[in-house]
């Protein structure tokens, strides 16, 4: 049986030293499992077996990487890599042992998450049945937004959904709207377990990070925002975000993204 395991980290101000990539390989070398090294900040990867390979990646301080573990033992093999991993980086979530109180605590202090700007925040996996469609979804999003104003923030979703589709491909929808009355930018993803029809050509989606921006929006918010969809536009980034299944990894990838070229404004 194959198991997928993933370790997701922070590049210290050391980079990934030689001698770290020698202790990854020969760790590495231990188990069955095949182990990629993903640099999320620069879209690279390579096999943790060939160190020239992982070098060329470049990794550089507070850029996200995270492990990809796969094979009979890639439980054993996370539990060993996660231990080396927190020793020589800054770990911010293992499927070995989650932790969403320090994942979290990482994630907000960290500045390679740090955006230049208040941000409301909320995941929620959804269990599919036959009477959740995208309507529906689009009414639970309205609602997490805010209660209060639900109501017109689904109306101006559903406005904005008869220009085009918001189904971007590799199975992300990216709903969207900029409305009066808001004061804070929001984001709400939901990670769904099976594929709902988003009622557009480019396939059905099983993630939908939706997008809540307040109007007028300063530059930096619209910045971030702009980073965000700009980026999903690369299937790499998607099946990033797709193939994640902690929400704690999940938040970190977004962030991420978002914050990339924005601390200075």
């Amino acid at each position: 049986m194959i198991i997928e395991r993933r370790i997701t980290f922070v590049i210290g101000d050391d980079g990934f030293a030689v001698w770290k990539l020698t202790r990854l390989k020969t760790l590495a070398g231990y188990f069955r499992s095949v182990i990629i090294l993903q640099n999320i900040t620069t879209t690279e990867a390579s096999n943790s077996e060939h160190s020239l390979k992982v070098m060329s990646l470049g990794c550089k301080e507070n850029d996200l990487c995270q492990l990809w573990i796969e094979g009979s033992d890639a439980e054993l093999a996370c539990m060993v890599l996660t231990d080396f991993i927190a020793d020589q980086f800054e770990i911010v979530n293992t499927s070995h042992k989650r932790s969403e109180n320090y994942s979290n605590s990482i994630i907000k202090n960290h500045p390679t998450f740090h955006l230049p700007f208040s941000l409301n925040y909320y995941f929620e996996a959804i269990e599919v049945d036959d009477d959740i469609g995208k309507s529906i979804l689009m009414s639970k999003i309205s609602t997490i937004f805010n209660k209060v104003m639900a109501q017109s923030l689904l109306a101006a979703m559903l406005k904005r959904e008869k220009i085009s589709s918001t189904g971007i491909g590799n199975g992300i929808a990216i709903p969207h709207i900029m409305i009066e009355g808001i004061t804070k930018p929001a984001i709400v993803v939901l990670r769904l377990d099976k594929p709902v029809d988003w009622h557009c050509n480019r396939g059905k989606i099983t993630l939908i990070i939706a997008m809540l921006i307040p109007a007028p929006a300063s530059l930096k918010v619209v910045k971030a925002f702009t980073q965000i969809s700009r980026a999903l536009l690369d299937p790499v980034n998607c099946n990033f975000l797709t193939s994640t299944i902690e929400p704690e990894a999940i938040k970190a990838i977004v962030l991420h993204i978002m914050a990339r070229n924005n601390r200075t404004l």
